[in-house]
């Protein structure tokens, strides 16, 4: 596994680092000398631009500071780290293989478009169908300018993502019931962070995945016990 920086300024990666990194410090998961690793991004790398050195993961742009050797149709993520107040973005090359149709594919962006009457959005490049999500909260709503986050399936690279995982991100859905990291959610069992998921046993970010302890998915991290979606 390789990672490359990314640029934060002027992007739209900014705004979502910094309010996940100080939310999760609010919330005590980490001290000011720690540092705190959040997954916004995991999923097939749809393009690259080594002229311009940008690279679209999960439908999500970014420019990266230097060159890389991503390739089209490989795994990557995005990941944000926070230590003495510092927030830095690194776009993962994984070596674990994408396989379209199977793979769970995670996006954190902001709502370009929205077709509500289809249940259809738009996060950046990447299209989203959400109507399996309003089968269980037919309240659910998105307008344009939703900083969400989404989980499920690509029938297709590059495709329409099924979500049947998501939420949006407000100043008061990150840790509470029902939203990014309480029961029945993107931290619930069978979601983002749950047994069988993004961050579950044998998933994305547990046990035989992307990281060890002290990491993205081991103890004391992002998935492990003692963490942002583990016990305590």
């Amino acid at each position: 596994m390789s990672r490359v920086s990314i640029k934060l300024a002027g992007l739209v990666l900014a705004p979502l680092a910094y309010a996940f990194a100080a939310s999760y410090a609010v919330a005590g998961s980490t001290s000011a000398s720690q540092a705190s690793q959040v997954l916004l991004d995991y999923g097939p790398v749809d393009a690259i631009d080594d002229a311009h050195s940008t690279v679209v993961i999960a439908g999500q742009p970014f420019a990266l500071v230097g060159q890389s050797t991503f390739k089209e149709g490989e795994l990557g993520a995005v990941v944000v780290e926070t230590k003495d107040g510092i927030v830095h973005a690194y776009a993962l090359q994984l070596s674990a293989q994408y396989v379209a149709g199977s793979t769970r594919v995670l996006a954190t962006g902001i709502v370009t478009s929205v077709k509500s009457e289809s249940a259809e959005l738009n996060i950046g490049k990447l299209a989203v169908d959400y109507s399996r999500l309003l089968s269980e909260s037919p309240e659910l709503h998105f307008s344009v300018g939703d900083v969400v986050v989404v989980s499920g399936i690509q029938p297709d690279q590059g495709g329409v993502l099924l979500a049947d995982s998501g939420r949006l991100v407000g100043p008061d859905s990150i840790a509470g019931a029902n939203s990014i990291a309480g029961a029945n959610s993107i931290a619930g069992a069978n979601s983002i962070a749950g047994a069988n998921s993004i961050a579950g046993a044998n998933s994305i970010a547990g046990a035989n995945s992307i990281a060890g302890a002290n990491s993205i998915a081991g103890a004391n991290s992002i998935a492990g016990a003692n963490s942002i979606a583990g016990a305590n």
